[in-house]
């Protein structure tokens, strides 16, 4: 096979690195995470350069860049346009930083969060990490990588996929990269001397984009999703017909067995199943449980929420029961919620 074109964003080259993505995005974390693990995990991605006759130092940073130059990444769209954007210098000063991120970052604390706080954090990890930009190529896969493995550990999936399911989204993410990196670069005092120019950019890339940052694109994307909501999707899709009421209880209780965070709210939502089946005949309660219940409580769970009082899961039941009967009708049926086993 001729080699001598292969670079890392070659076709034999992705397709490698892909399987070995696929070997390691789903393992949980180490206990202490350091920039050692963000090299080695570099390393296992690429290790497979060589075999195809590409020359990448995997697991291996940068040398430090001049602080006189402008130091660039160049990010080519989808349209046959591009665009650049800042990168760190690698200095003693930015490797400490990134050792610092590395070093603040608790797993523990991020699976206390919502999705929409959670979403937050990780984005900022991403962008200060790809701001740092500490390997030659190949910044991306590894980060996202471990943003992968950050937020599986955290108990969320983190779906980079819908990024790279169309040319539009793919130059979406680009496009979010370059406005982080360069406004991180804004508040980097090493950069200083290219303030006028970093700003410069940051117009051009936000002309083409809109201004999106990275939050934002996981945001608009619908990118993170609780662990726990994916598991109730799933558990719900996979009950066999015709559906019984006791198929719905038990698949809530295996729930709470894999997630005991949800104890409370999966109880809830239990005796609110209860309450229906002693007041309606079989075929209402199925209907309203399937209709309202489950996905007021699959929309908690997305939201991030785990267990709190009655009220709010209640606010997630009543929004449900608006969007499929209007504002109307839905103050008689919350006048009924009221007086469940959910507010008691």
């Amino acid at each position: 096979m001729d080699c001598t074109d292969l670079s890392i964003n070659s076709e034999a080259a992705v397709r490698l690195c892909v399987s070995r993505i696929k070997e390691i995005e789903s393992n949980k974390l180490p206990e202490s995470v350091s920039s050692e693990y963000i090299k080695q995990l570099n390393s296992y991605i690429f290790q497979n350069m060589k075999d195809i006759g590409i020359d990448y130092p995997a697991g291996k940073f940068r040398e430090p860049s001049n602080t006189e130059d402008l130091n660039l990444s160049y990010r080519p769209l989808s349209t046959g346009d591009g665009f650049y954007c800042m990168r760190s210098l690698l200095d003693k000063g930015a490797v400490e930083k990134f050792n610092a991120t590395l070093n603040e970052l608790s797993v523990e604390n991020l699976k206390k969060l919502t999705t929409k706080e959670f979403v937050k954090s990780i984005s900022d990890l991403y962008a200060r990490l790809d701001y740092t930009h500490p390997f030659v190529d190949g910044n991306s896969r590894t980060f996202r990588t471990f943003t992968k493995q950050v937020a599986n550990s955290a108990g969320f999936l983190l779906d980079w996929d819908k990024t790279a399911s169309s040319d539009q989204n793919r130059d979406a993410l680009y496009c979010a990269r370059g406005i982080c990196a360069n406004n991180l670069a804004l508040s980097d005092p090493s950069q200083a001397n290219f303030k006028e120019y970093i700003q410069n950019m940051n117009e051009d890339i936000s002309f083409i984009s809109g201004g999106y940052d990275i939050n934002q694109l996981l945001t608009s994307l619908d990118m993170v999703t609780p662990n726990r909501a994916v598991a109730l999707k799933e558990k719900i899709e996979d009950i066999s017909q015709p559906m019984q009421t006791g198929d719905l209880i038990n698949t809530i209780c295996d729930l709470k067995k894999n997630y005991p965070e949800i104890e409370k709210s999966a109880d809830s939502i239990n005796n609110y199943i209860l309450t229906l089946s002693k007041k309606k005949s079989t075929a209402e309660t199925l209907a309203l449980t399937s209709e309202i219940l489950i996905p007021s409580f699959y929309n908690f769970l997305k939201d991030g929420y785990q267990d709190c009082n009655a009220h709010l899961l209640n606010k997630y039941i009543d929004t449900t029961i608006n969007e499929k009967t209007g504002p109307v009708e839905s103050k008689n049926i919350e006048k009924q919620n009221n007086k469940s086993d959910l507010e008691r």
